[in-house]
């Protein structure tokens, strides 16, 4: 064999041998920018004309005023230059399906979650922290979002809730006592891959009805601290769906989030400033006794505009028809407006009702709030105090490109936010996904 035999030979066995490595290279990610009309960025910042967002693959590259941001050659232009652009909305209290009928088979129960994320999705929320689902289906729909085989959100999970005898016994299918079994929860949790911790105190027996002794809870001091020192030992937050005298009992334990946070006190809102404990609102969901088709309602309707304005509705019809329910919700209003005052850091939440992020942040602004601050709360405030900020809530670069656009200015009109007309999630577009 002459020597240029002998050398062509051994290129090609180097090409194939290089092969399947060449193979397994990546593909370049996509690149995309995006015009944008006006940018609300989630900051908390007013809002900027005329900007560009470059997104390369999942997360945002650049993004700043038209003039200062080059599009590279070759990306992907998207032309929202008569839209106002946001971050993705975040709910920061959600159930796809919170039914505690425990006949529902798991396997009808995920069609019913499949159905709530997309709902969720094509409403404008592209980040659902979920807290809880029955037998940790709140993990699997997680991991079926990561890996594409469910269209939905960005899903963080609590996995189950953690509830003593009595309080939710007897409605849940787990419960725990004692601190070595709360404990033993947790750490459940945390296997199941649980992002969270949700612990659920309440002021009184939901079977019996009957209510704890002034000052206390379904959880005993010793359970508390159990919950919350292991869920810290294991890196994780722990929010606590309180109410009354259970807010203070969680905050004093070492709570990170107040879930509901309802019938409050000045002490009580006094401590939630100094122990910097946000609070995650959830009023919208309240309408639901005048909504009975809260579960099968999204299917019979034609986007998020009519899905929302169904909830606005029950809601009308609930303060208009039922005095007690009128003041309920003004009694709400009004403890929100008191934490705002106080300097309690407030967020969205719709609690069961996917796809209503809207609704709260135009509740929050009746409650006060001015509507880029009631937008912040679903965006970057939302995602700053679940612990989240890194990945999402903001239009920075870094963070993951989930982007939304609507016509209007719903900084200036909160309703404007309802009407989403563009929706990238992970950096692709999800735009022209049918409602059902």
């Amino acid at each position: 064999m002459n020597n240029k035999v002998r050398s062509l030979l051994l290129s090609f066995v180097a090409l194939a041998a290089a092969g399947p490595a060449l193979a397994q290279a990546p593909a370049p990610a996509q690149v995309t920018a995006i015009r944008a009309g006006r940018l609300i960025d989630g900051t908390g910042k007013a809002a900027v004309e005329n900007a560009v967002i470059i997104v390369r693959g999942e997360r945002i590259e650049n993004v700043g005023p038209a003039a200062s941001v080059a599009i590279p050659a070759g990306a992907k232009v998207i032309d929202l230059s008569r839209q106002t652009v946001l971050p993705g909305l975040i709910d920061g209290h959600t159930h796809p399906y919170e039914n505690l009928d425990w006949t529902v088979p798991d396997t009808v129960r995920m069609t019913y979650i499949a159905q709530g994320l997309r709902v969720a999705l094509l409403s404008g929320t592209t980040t659902a922290f979920v807290q809880g689902e029955i037998h940790g289906m709140d993990v699997v729909a997680r991991d079926a979002v990561r890996e594409g085989r469910l269209t939905g959100p960005r899903v963080y999970p609590s996995g189950h809730w953690i509830a003593t005898t009595s309080s939710w016994g007897g409605v849940l299918d787990e419960t725990y006592d004692g601190p070595d079994e709360i404990r033993k929860a947790v750490r459940q949790q945390y296997q199941l891959g649980a992002h969270h911790i949700k612990l659920l105190m309440e002021p009184k027996d939901w079977r019996s009805q009957r209510p704890y002794p002034k000052g206390t809870s379904n959880f005993t001091k010793e359970e508390l601290d159990a919950a919350v020192s292991e869920a810290h030992r294991l890196g994780v937050k722990v929010f606590a769906h309180s109410y009354g005298d259970a807010i203070k009992l969680a905050v004093d334990a070492g709570a990170d989030v107040i879930i509901h946070g309802e019938d409050l006190n000045p002490e009580t809102i006094s401590l939630l400033r100094e122990k910097n404990v946000g609070v995650i609102a959830n009023l919208a969901n309240k309408f639901g006794r005048y909504y009975p088709e809260r579960w099968t309602g999204a299917a019979k309707l034609n986007g998020p505009v009519e899905w929302v304005d169904a909830w606005r509705q029950a809601g009308m019809r609930g303060r208009q028809t039922d005095a007690d329910f009128g003041r309920a919700v003004q009694k709400r209003l009004g403890e929100l407006r008191a934490l705002k005052q106080a300097g309690v850091v407030v967020v969205a939440g719709t609690d069961n009702v996917p796809g209503m992020a809207q609704m709260e942040t135009e509740l929050l602004v009746e409650a006060g709030w001015t509507p880029l601050e009631a937008i912040s709360a679903a965006t970057g405030a939302s995602a700053k105090l679940l612990g989240i900020d890194g990945d999402v809530g903001a239009i920075v670069k870094g963070r993951f490109a989930d982007i939304i656009a609507v016509p209007g200015r719903p900084d200036q009109n909160i309703k404007d936010l309802n009407d989403v007309r563009f929706i990238m999630w992970n950096g692709k577009d999800y735009s022209n996904l049918s409602w059902r």
